[in-house]
């Protein structure tokens, strides 16, 4: 009976193998550093195993400790690999996550761990790269955005079998912990809306993002024929953003759903004051895409000009600076305050995470506290009307 050329030493998964070739006559070390892609080293003599052993002593060690030079990428510096792995995802991921791993990569990343080989990059390198952040005063989230770009694009390395190691996944990445922006209070609230009742084109803007909610990227996205006089609905399918080299690029909403939103008389009163305005002053005639918020050319509005508008109209009315998304916080902080469930709230705001918009989205306001002391007095009342039976005597 025919004996089979290689003999095979049987080992725990993970720690290689150790075998004769007969067919060529030697002893062989194997190690698979990546799944599918072994590496190998030999010797002639029974006498030299212990190197052998050695030698598979070492990839394990390497491997557990990310050293490791076998990779498919020996030559790669690590801004190369990462904006390699980002380039190569650019048409699968929304263009706001585009944008936002290609920041971290060429303002935090590059100019601090950018020229180090990306195989070589171990995990002490990664801490000592926060520790480089710290020091130069970065906040906390910018340093998690870092970190969260260098994880994500090691960990799909390793799962796609490039790297054999994710130096990043012993890291603990620091929490997020900048507050929130702060929805708008309510006496400057309403020196901005009644100074935007003077333009039609504002007036219908400030409506949209200090009432219903919507981003600034959605409010951009709005077309007429999204608004449904039948129905009396408002349907957010896309939004506009800027990407770099390309310019003002149409995307579907953030969370990739159409966002349906119910209509009062009055709001669509004041969208259709907007449209005999753009009517009367030619705009609906250069604006072919039919926007509701065109600009002044009838092109697609820009975050750019839809910010100088909105800053005009703070100078205007003489309150501090506020940024344009917190309009939206204002509009969800108003809803709560009025009794809105946070079932119907959630689905209104088109957040798919509900603590993300409790917690960052809606605010305590005075008119709430009035409402629960109020509610709190009732209760009282209404218990202390109750009759209760005399307590025995013990």
């Amino acid at each position: 009976m025919a004996t089979s050329p290689v003999k095979r030493e049987k080992r725990a998964n993970g720690t290689g193998r150790l075998y004769k070739d007969h067919k060529q006559d030697r002893w062989v070390a194997s190690f698979e550093f990546v799944k599918g892609r072994p590496i190998y080293k030999t010797t002639k003599y029974k006498k030299n195993i212990h190197v052998l052993e050695e030698w598979l002593a070492e990839q394990r060690y390497a491997k557990e400790h990310g050293v490791t030079t076998r990779t498919l990428i020996p030559n790669m510096t690590v801004t190369e690999f990462l904006t390699n792995w980002n380039q190569g995802r650019k048409h699968e991921i929304k263009t706001n996550s585009f944008r936002y791993y290609q920041q971290s990569i060429d303002h935090r990343i590059k100019p601090y761990i950018g020229e180090l080989n990306a195989s070589k990059l171990s995990t002490k390198s990664i801490v000592d790269f926060i520790s480089a952040l710290k020091k130069d005063r970065y906040s906390d989230s910018t340093i998690r955005g870092a970190c969260i770009t260098l994880n994500a694009a090691y960990k799909h390395a390793v799962k796609v079998g490039d790297i054999p190691f994710n130096p990043v996944k012993d890291i603990e990445i620091p929490d997020a912990n900048s507050k929130p922006a702060k929805p708008i209070k309510k006496s400057d609230f309403a020196k901005i809306y009644n100074e935007a009742k003077k333009d039609p084109w504002m007036h219908a803007r400030v409506e949209v993002g200090m009432f219903m909610g919507r981003r600034p990227a959605e409010v951009a996205g709005l077309k007429w024929s999204d608004l449904d006089l039948e129905e009396k609905r408002l349907i957010v399918q896309r939004q506009i953003l800027r990407e770099k080299g390309v310019g003002l690029v149409i995307d579907t909403p953030k969370q990739d759903e159409d966002q349906d939103i119910p209509l009062s008389d009055e709001q669509i009163s004041i969208l259709l004051n907007l449209r005999q305005h753009q009517d009367a002053t030619g705009i609906t005639r250069l604006n072919d895409e039919e926007w509701i918020f065109p600009n002044s050319k009838g092109g697609r509005l820009s975050p750019e000009v839809d910010r100088k508008r909105w800053n005009q109209l703070l100078e205007a009315c003489w309150v501090k600076h506020y940024q344009r998304y917190q309009m939206r916080k204002t509009a969800f902080t108003n809803l709560n305050s009025s009794g809105m469930d946070t079932a119907a709230l959630q689905k209104y705001s088109g957040h798919a995470d509900v603590r993300t918009l409790m917690t960052s989205y809606v605010f305590g306001t005075t008119e709430a506290e009035i409402k629960a002391l109020a509610f709190q007095d009732e209760l009282r009342n209404s218990i202390q009307a109750i009759e209760t039976p005399r307590l025995r005597a013990i």
